[in-house]
């Protein structure tokens, strides 16, 4: 147990503070919740938002030539294309469920909905709750039996209690369709006599 210096609550020091190798116990002072309050507050300042695009003004400056190499590089030559995308593909193979997160993220920020999930938040089961089929990665694309994010009431976000890890097809089978609509489609497919 660890108490926070912000919120003088205990907690446990693993898993609700973060790592700094720079303190006697290896744990940051402010507990997660209290850091990334912290840290919303200072980004919110004038001052740190100057800094920032100063830095990232004179950054790219900087490197301008390098970048458009690269980017040249990376367009015309399949190879460096091909090994780049590899080393995403062996990224993803060995943090499966950042990768869930992170993709979450970029869908919650593109449609506009609410997220407020913790990379802890994602854990991938060994089978779909849902169809009972082993949920498994597919080679550099999504398979039926991919794990996916799915949002339990889709209009309320990626946000904590709201998301459960499904496999692929069911994810699209469910989509954003209601109960409703669902029993009907069943109730046709098993008028038509498909099983």
């Amino acid at each position: 147990m660890k108490t926070c210096l912000r919120c003088t609550r205990d907690l446990d020091a693993t898993s609700d503070f973060g790592k700094d190798a720079r303190k006697p116990d290896g744990r940051r002072p402010y507990c997660k919740q209290c850091a990334r309050e912290l840290t919303a507050e200072y980004r919110k300042d004038e001052s740190y938002r100057n800094r920032e695009r100063k830095f990232s003004r004179d950054y790219n400056n900087l490197h301008k030539a390098e970048r458009r190499a690269y980017r040249l590089k990376y367009e015309t030559d399949p190879a460096v294309r091909e090994n780049i995308r590899a080393k995403g593909r062996i990224w993803g193979s060995n943090h499966r469920e950042k990768g869930l997160f992170y993709g979450a993220k970029g869908r919650a920020k593109k449609e506009g909905c609410a997220f407020n999930l913790d990379p802890e938040d994602i854990r991938i089961p060994e089978v779909c709750p849902i169809l009972g089929i082993k949920l498994v990665r597919g080679n550099g694309r999504v398979v039926e039996a991919s794990p996916s994010v799915d949002r339990i009431v889709p209009s309320l976000g990626y946000v904590k209690g709201n998301i459960q890890i499904i496999s692929f097809k069911a994810n699209t089978i469910k989509s954003n369709a209601t109960l409703d609509e669902i029993e009907k489609v069943a109730a046709f497919l098993r008028k038509a006599g498909r099983s």
